[in-house]
């Protein structure tokens, strides 16, 4: 599952990929990544104070990732697909 949804990444992963900015920054047990984040960005992440960057230039990622328009992917929120 890929989710920028804290509350279902909790509830329903074991274990945490987090990736800030393209790269993989942590990778943790659901429960030590949400108690003892190793890296500042997944803490601030966690604690609602990390910026997020352009979604333009997310949707353009993902889009070379999966094949699809990019357009399609800036209006989608992820977050609400189960």
């Amino acid at each position: 599952m890929a989710t920028h949804n804290l509350g279902q990444a909790r509830r329903l992963g074991d274990e945490v990929l987090f990736l800030h900015q393209g790269r993989l920054v942590e990778r943790a047990p659901v429960e030590q990544f949400f108690s003892r984040p190793a890296s500042p960005e997944a803490a601030a992440f966690i604690k609602g104070e990390l910026p997020w960057f352009d979604l333009s230039t997310a949707a353009r990622v993902l889009s070379r990732r999966l094949g699809v328009g990019a357009t399609s992917l800036h209006h989608r929120r992820f977050d609400d697909v189960d």
